[in-house]
């Protein structure tokens, strides 16, 4: 591959050719072009590189390097404005292509958009009215929905009204049921102190006289006249005490408690009967099982089966109907066997 100079004074390329033929001057790190060496009178074609005297190089590299300089700066001059020119006409048409293309591309859009521009607006007035519309239809159905919860909040309270009325309705109807049993009772006990009294009326007037408070000592007596005073402590503190004397002539006097207005009463003449094992008090004991209170009834139930040794189940705090079963069961075995019963 040849070499390549160039010329220390012009900064030209130097060929090889030129360098064979003498036509440029080569010498050691310096070089000078054929067109240099003619400014010079240094040309000669057939003339040897080698007979070139220092004084005329020493001037070549003088006259080179101010050349060089000088048109070193020249040309950085001109390659600049040659660049400034350049980019400034490549821009120009650059900006001038993309204006075009701009333009190009715009006014297809507006061709384009053109020709859709009535479709798009009546679009546009078809959207906006179902727009109002369905605005309204919400509207109105939100007015609907505030009615409807209002509607619901009162069947709600109606619910809780009505299902309070039933519940005070079936309260009712258990109290008229439990009246009822209480009245069915009483009536059963009046029919048994009736029987009670003709008999004793039967048996004349000794039997009479055996069931009142002069037989007893002055104390007992006092204790069965506080039973009928209009106090329900005292007729309770007579009855406790009373209880302690399981004197068996004191029962005709402890079995009209079974009805006294006070539950604590009823209570305590039940269970000092069932101490006392009194037979003749079981038709009485069996009707307070239907009595209001559910300790009295427990009391009742407790001397009934101290007493006759019979179990039917009876359950003083179970639901009305089968407490009602439990006293049907005590009602048939008594009016079956209850005159064996007395004289076993």
């Amino acid at each position: 591959m040849a070499e390549l100079h160039f010329c220390t004074v012009c900064g030209v390329s130097i060929t090889q050719a030129e360098v064979d033929s003498a036509q440029a001057l080569i010498h050691g790190e310096r070089s000078v072009c054929p067109k240099c060496l003619t400014m010079l009178g240094q040309v000669g074609p057939k003339r040897s590189g080698g007979g070139i005297s220092a004084i005329v190089l020493a001037v070549v590299a003088l006259v080179g390097a101010s050349y060089s300089w000088w048109d070193g700066e020249q040309a950085r001059k001109q390659v600049r404005i040659d660049v400034a020119d350049t980019f400034r006409v490549q821009a120009g048409a650059y900006t001038d292509a993309i204006k075009d293309n701009v333009e190009e591309v715009f006014a297809a859009m507006a061709q384009e958009s053109g020709l859709t521009a009535a479709q798009i607006e009546g679009l546009s007035d078809r959207l906006r009215s179902f727009e109002e519309a369905m605005d309204s239809r919400l509207k109105a159905l939100q007015v609907e929905i505030d009615q409807l919860g209002q509607l619901a909040l009162d069947i709600d309270a109606m619910g809780r009204r009505v299902s309070k009325s039933e519940s005070e309705l079936t309260i009712t109807t258990e109290r008229l049921g439990e009246q009822r049993n209480v009245a069915s009772a009483l009536r059963d006990r009046m029919g048994t102190l009736e029987a009670s009294q003709r008999e004793l009326a039967a048996r004349g007037p000794a039997a009479t006289a055996e069931g009142g408070v002069e037989e007893f000592a002055p104390a007992i007596a006092g204790l069965l006249r506080k039973l009928r005073s209009s106090d329900q402590d005292e007729r309770l503190d007579a009855l406790e005490k009373l209880s302690a004397q399981e004197d068996r002539r004191l029962v005709p006097h402890l079995i009209p408690m079974l009805t006294d207005p006070y539950e604590f009463n009823r209570f305590y003449a039940a269970k000092t009967l069932g101490d006392w094992r009194s037979k003749a008090s079981v038709p009485h004991l069996i009707e307070s099982l239907l009595d209001e209170i559910g300790f009295v009834r427990q009391a009742a139930v407790q001397s009934l089966r101290l007493i006759t040794g019979q179990n039917f189940r009876f359950g003083h705090d179970a639901a009305e109907t089968e407490r009602k079963q439990g006293y049907d069961s005590w009602k048939t075995w008594w009016n079956t066997n209850g005159k064996s019963f007395l004289e076993g």
